[in-house]
């Protein structure tokens, strides 16, 4: 699905509505899971100081975003961090 879209298409071709409205976390969300794919690679999704590893890089590289939306970021990466392995 494109960062553009308002609908998206489900496991059956049946087009949905996108319920996503975070538009500026959708922007950066390739560039987050670059930045910080590598780091759970090292550290692992369960080691404790890792959220707060994350949440800094996401501070530094996005200084523009909420605490809400690198919260949103993080918890979604690591879902598909762990849905890949």
């Amino acid at each position: 699905m494109d960062h553009q879209s308002k609908t998206y298409t489900d496991d059956q071709g049946q087009p949905l509505p996108d319920q996503r409205t975070s538009l500026q976390v959708r922007q950066v969300f390739d560039e987050a899971w670059k930045l910080l794919e590598p780091m759970l690679d090292k550290q692992g999704v369960k080691e404790p100081a890792s959220g707060f590893m994350l949440v800094q890089e996401l501070r530094n590289e996005f200084p523009q975003l909420s605490a809400a939306d690198r919260h949103l970021l993080i918890s979604t990466i690591m879902r598909m961090y762990v849905s890949r392995r």
